[in-house]
């Protein structure tokens, strides 16, 4: 099965970064929307009350009535605006005790005092706190005309209303405003994370399933492509890939029954080979053999002779049997150890428990009937160790009758004692047989 990790998926990475990047926009979005909501409500009120204070400024102006009549006017004015505060600021920048009752309503008398003091040249205004309100101060000098010069050149109108109104507009748009962005960042989360379900989660779900069926063996996993167009490219090249490991594993298995029988047939080649070598090997010794059965075989008849004389005593009888009887053993011993190193071994026993001295000694029982071998010395040296080892005794028994019998051939022909020499010894875990002749030798180019 495939490696799971403890974090977070895909869709979640994405949806997280979504909501991050969404969520950055947004707020950057209200900040800005905020100052221009906030700046267009203020502009609204400023644009609403600059109409009415030129309107009424111009009144004042042009009204031919006496200066107390217009005082009286900005009175009812100011009894019909209601919470807004209307009052004049005229000549030596003083105003009378009822204008400065009316204004001091509206702003403390600091900032009555700045708006007194100021001589605009044209309408300002000026946005001030008055017990931890906002209120917007507008003063615009009267234009000229009768009432100009009735209430004074230097007169000014003065008119303060609240922004209460406007903050608690600006704040429910800021209101409407968070709640529309949370309910469309909601929304975008909800499309965005069907669109990833659909287009990314599944199909790599798909193809992660289809991954771990093939680890698991199975070759002919395939997934339909699906989601975005490198995901189908992926999933196509994933069926791709899994048809040509199949492909591979047929192939494989295909080669592997191919060489199994190719194995079987060398191996059965093998044994015939080696059944061959034996053979002709056999045929080599028959000679030999031959003639050291011919001995025990004309003394047994000899005895056998002998003891059909009537006069025989028993000793001699009995003497005479014994004797035959050990010309036959003699006989049996020599064919039972030729019919030993001919048989075919099996491959069960092939590396079985193998005595290396008892494997030399029976060979050189085998050859010394061989007339070749007749003027031979053999000098064996084992320094009375035991040498077993993991090892095919009758391949052994093979290999060192061809290496006697080419050291026979090699030295039938010289006149002094021919003599080979057998040594065992151990050298670093290993059982080394060293064999050593006094033949002529090998040439170099033998060699």
């Amino acid at each position: 099965m495939l490696m799971t990790s403890t974090g977070t998926g895909i869709r979640t990475q994405l949806l997280l970064t979504l909501v991050v990047v969404t969520g950055l926009g947004f707020a950057l979005i209200y900040f800005i929307s905020g100052s221009l909501v906030n700046n267009m409500f203020k502009e609204e009120q400023l644009d609403r009350d600059r109409g009415i204070i030129v309107h009424l400024a111009r009144e004042l102006a042009t009204d031919e009535a006496g200066a107390s009549v217009l005082r009286d006017r900005i009175a009812r004015w100011q009894e019909a605006s209601g919470s807004t505060c209307i009052g004049l600021a005229r000549g030596h920048d003083v105003t009378s005790a009822r204008d400065n009752q009316r204004l001091q309503r509206c702003v403390d008398g600091e900032a009555l005092r700045y708006a007194i003091e100021t001589k605009p040249k044209q309408m300002a205004y000026e946005v001030l706190e008055h017990r931890g309100q906002s209120m917007l101060m507008l003063w615009a000098p009267l234009p000229p005309g009768p009432g100009q010069r009735a209430l004074g050149e230097n007169s000014r109108l003065v008119l303060i209303s609240s922004l209460a109104t406007v903050e608690v507009r600006i704040e429910q748009t800021r209101r409407m405003l968070l709640l529309f962005m949370g309910l469309t960042l909601l929304l975008i989360c909800l499309a965005a994370y069907g669109l990833l379900t659909g287009m990314i989660v599944r199909p790599i779900s798909q193809m992660l399933r289809m991954i771990e069926r093939v680890i698991g063996g199975d070759l002919e996993a395939r997934v339909t492509p699906g989601g975005g167009q490198e995901l189908r490219r992926l999933a196509e090249t994933l069926n791709r890939m899994t048809k040509a490991l199949h492909g591979e594993r047929l192939k494989r298995s295909a080669h592997i029954t191919e060489l199994k029988l190719i194995n079987r047939e060398l191996e059965q080649a093998q044994n015939r080979l080696i059944r061959s070598e034996k053979l002709a090997s056999v045929g080599q010794l028959s000679a030999g053999i031959a003639h050291e059965i011919g001995n025990p075989v004309g003394i047994v008849l000899g005895y056998l002779e002998i003891l059909q004389r009537p006069e025989l005593e028993s000793e001699e009888r009995a003497r005479y049997i014994q004797q035959a009887l050990d010309a036959t053993k003699r006989i049996s011993d020599i064919i039972r150890e030729l019919l030993a190193f001919s048989r075919l071994e099996k491959t069960a026993d092939s590396l079985g428990p193998c005595d290396v001295g008892a494997v030399i000694s029976k060979t050189l029982s085998l050859l010394q009937p061989q007339a070749r071998f007749q003027h031979v010395t053999t000098h064996v040296v084992d320094r009375g160790m035991e040498f077993s080892v993991a090892l095919s005794e009758g391949r052994l028994q093979q290999v060192l009758l061809n290496v006697l019998l080419n050291a026979a051939d090699a030295m039938a022909e010289q006149e002094e004692e021919a003599t080979i020499h057998i040594e065992l010894s151990r050298q670093s875990g290993l059982v080394l047989i060293s064999i050593a002749d006094t033949g002529p030798g090998l040439s170099s180019e033998i060699m």
